[in-house]
């Protein structure tokens, strides 16, 4: 049962920023009471450490904080295994576990996620999650040293998944598409059903983007980048040229992905939703060109009410804070 909060905190430590974010829930609808995006300038513990502590505000003292994991320590693998019972399920799952990830399993965390259960005679469908020890050990500790103890560690794919199915369209097809455009990664996932069918992680970012449009344009790159993100009309041909040439990788990701689900399930994926702090209209117009299905930005804030002390953080930025909310509006009810 899910319990009674008054609000949740859910924290999004990406490789160029820090997102945090307080949601609170009014009967059935929810409110953003506060948020904050820190940039990075590299990924250093360090760093990361000294842009938590500008969040102070919104993440110290949370009784209700979540953070979720992504990244080369993290592995997810869509595998099958026999009909079994929850707990045979997940003694199993060690062993199975050795065939699929490349490194000790007795350096990972190991979870599963149930896609389908098998029918009768037949294998369930199972998404494979395995976490470094190591990785998550340490992200704990330097939260703890400053005085934060998050009740969960969940994987941003799923988190992405939480915050479409409750704060996204109402009217979506029964299979459709997520994409988060980071800065130098991509996460797809293809939800079926309102279940993740396929998890996969692109090397390929908004940073991409920023450095061939630099080349295109004779900029350094801090120039570039306020290029990208300003939406000048009058550089929409040179941004979508740069775009072009610098996503190809991503495409070429998408359409094999895309392929491997309509093969697998024998159903058509039409609409993919693209979320992220590199989310924009350049990469709706070039990924459905590209990839010939329909990408759409989406801003998960369009179905929250932003309180004031919110309003400045996430103003032109909502498609940048999926991942938190979608921490923060897991397993919430409303107070009572």
């Amino acid at each position: 049962m899910a319990r009674n909060v008054a609000s949740n905190v859910g924290l999004d430590i990406g490789t160029s920023s820090v997102k945090t974010v307080e949601l609170i829930r009014s009967g059935t609808s929810y409110k953003l009471r506060r948020a904050s995006i820190q940039p990075l300038a590299d990924a250093a513990p360090e760093t990361v450490a000294q842009a938590l502590k500008s969040t102070a505000e919104t993440v110290v003292g949370a009784r209700h904080l979540r953070i979720s994991v992504a990244g080369s320590s993290l592995l997810i693998r869509r595998i099958e295994m026999p009909q079994m019972n929850a707990a045979e399920l997940r003694n199993a799952v060690k062993f199975e576990a050795e065939n699929h990830i490349p490194f000790p399993v007795d350096e990972c965390m190991l979870d599963h996620h149930v896609v389908q259960a098998g029918a009768e005679g037949k294998n369930a469908t199972l998404l494979l999650v395995a976490l470094k020890k190591e990785f998550i050990q340490e992200r704990v500790k330097m939260l703890h040293d400053l005085g934060l103890k998050p009740e969960l560690v969940d994987v941003d794919a799923f988190a992405l998944v939480n915050a479409f199915e409750r704060l996204g369209p109402e009217a979506r097809p029964k299979n459709y598409g997520l994409l988060n455009i980071g800065h130098g990664t991509s996460l797809f996932t293809i939800v079926q059903s309102g279940q993740p069918f396929f998890v996969r992680e692109i090397n390929t970012g908004g940073l991409e983007v920023t450095r061939a449009l630099a080349e295109t344009l004779s900029l350094d790159e801090a120039a570039a980048e306020k290029v990208k993100l300003s939406a000048d009309p009058a550089r929409a041909a040179d941004l979508k040229a740069a775009a072009l040439r610098a996503l190809s990788p991503l495409v070429n990701e998408l359409k094999s992905s895309v392929d491997y689900f309509e093969n697998e399930s024998g159903e058509e994926l039409k609409q993919v939703w693209v979320c992220g702090g590199s989310a924009a209209g350049w990469a709706e117009e070039v990924l459905t060109q590209e990839v010939g299905r329909t990408f759409k930005v989406w801003d998960p804030l369009l179905h929250l009410e932003v309180l004031s002390e919110a309003s400045e953080a996430v103003e032109g930025r909502g498609p940048a804070f999926a991942v938190a909310l979608g921490l923060a509006v897991r397993e919430m009810v409303a107070p009572q």
